[in-house]
């Protein structure tokens, strides 16, 4: 039993035949925890933190919120690989409610401002 991606990893390396069960991975299939969701394949297998289609959620709520809302930001920490594929679960369900949506990949807290300033000047 393994917590999170370094978790699973490490054990990985360690063992390909043993079975490794986890939790609390973000993205299996981006981290190469897993081949894919269906069939994960080898000796792992588990369950996610969430599905990424609850990632379109939020958007709708923005709309509940907003219904004129035509625009919105997405912080993501550009080193991780589960932004990307929550990104896209995101912009699928905006561009159905007529929300255009930016990424903003961010490093580091200090980012988070400067990022926030780009997007109000731009408007």
């Amino acid at each position: 039993m393994a917590s999170g991606t370094l978790g699973v990893v490490g054990l990985q390396r360690v063992t390909r035949t043993l079975p490794i069960v986890f939790v609390g991975v973000s993205d299996p299939v981006s981290a190469g925890v897993v081949a894919n969701l269906a069939h994960p394949g080898g000796n792992t297998t588990g369950f996610m933190q969430f599905e990424y289609s609850f990632s379109g959620k939020w958007v709708e709520l923005l709309k509940q919120i907003m219904p004129g809302a035509t625009h919105a930001a997405v912080l993501r920490d550009a080193d991780n690989p589960a932004g990307i594929a929550q990104f896209g679960a995101i912009r699928s369900t905006a561009s159905s409610l007529g929300v255009d949506v930016t990424p903003i990949d961010i490093h580091d807290t200090g980012e988070i401002e400067r990022a926030i300033a780009r997007l109000h000047w731009a408007q």
